[in-house]
């Protein structure tokens, strides 16, 4: 068996833990790219948080594992909480249970389970999940930082029967005016990032989106000079209506392997791997 892993002790002894967590991936190309998929999922501040609010959210596991930067394919993906299996093929389990799922995630371990469906490397990792006690206690020991204000910023790849991904070209006026971008928006307190594209794209662009059509693929995170930015890009492939531009932006149906050709804002430009290996 191709696998790794590092001492579960560790993980059990978070201060302010209250889940101890069981990551494992399998059917990746190799043991070495399982590691580093398993790590990023056992490493990202949304799924540990997800978990200790006790809710099962899928769709930041594929956030990790697209966050890896190692090969996987939305549409191979399948993702189990326990024995449950939640998502197949890349989207919401046709069987899923959410009285099941939610009574298995009030235990005390959680197991996360991901088939990529490429090869036969696996690799299982360890870790806790994210409480406020957690933040408490070792904030507490840790040096003050300087401060910096997080920005939300939910974003949308359409994409349409060709294969062709929509961008939009910021108007004059606005800041980074000239470059382009993917459709989307900020989240405003109270939305969650799914509600904020749903809003966006009827205001920039006309069109109708229904939540189960958008499919959480990576996200972003870059510091600019006053704020740090957070932005998971998700991607659609049906909507009712008619693309239009109702902003005044240059709107470009661009295949994948070309959206390099367009100057984007450096927190969109890592977004382009994770679409061209999409397609």
């Amino acid at each position: 068996m191709n696998s790794c892993s590092i001492l579960p002790s560790r993980a059990r002894d978070g201060e302010g833990a209250r889940k101890f967590i069981t990551v494992t991936v399998e059917g990746a190309v190799s043991a070495a790219s399982a590691k580093r998929i398993a790590f990023s999922i056992a490493n990202s501040p949304l799924v540990k948080t997800a978990v200790a609010g006790e809710d099962a959210n899928w769709g930041r596991v594929v956030m990790a594992v697209g966050k890896a930067g190692e090969p996987a394919e939305r549409d191979r993906l399948t993702i189990y909480f326990g024995d449950i299996r939640v998502a197949h093929q890349g989207e919401r389990d046709p069987s899923y249970d959410e009285a099941l799922t939610t009574a298995y995630m009030r235990g005390d371990e959680i197991l996360i389970r991901v088939d990529l469906g490429l090869g036969r490397g696996k690799a299982t990792v360890w870790t806790c999940d994210l409480t406020k006690e957690y933040v408490a206690i070792n904030g507490d020991s840790a040096p003050e930082a300087p401060s910096m204000k997080l920005v939300l910023v939910a974003a949308c790849a359409l994409l349409d029967v060709d294969g062709r991904v929509l961008i939009a070209q910021r108007p004059e006026g606005k800041q980074l005016a000239g470059l382009w971008e993917f459709p989307g928006g900020k989240v405003e307190p109270g939305e969650r990032p799914e509600e904020t594209l749903i809003r966006e794209l009827h205001e920039e662009l006309g069109i109708t989106v229904a939540e189960p059509c958008l499919a959480p693929l990576t996200f972003a995170s870059h510091a600019y000079e006053t704020f740090h930015l957070l932005m998971p890009l998700y991607v659609c492939r049906r909507w009712e209506g008619q693309v239009m531009p109702r902003e005044g932006q240059a709107l470009k149906w661009v295949m994948p392997n070309r959206l390099r050709d367009y100057p984007m804002p450096p927190a969109d430009e890592p977004l382009i791997p994770h679409l061209t290996a999409l397609m």
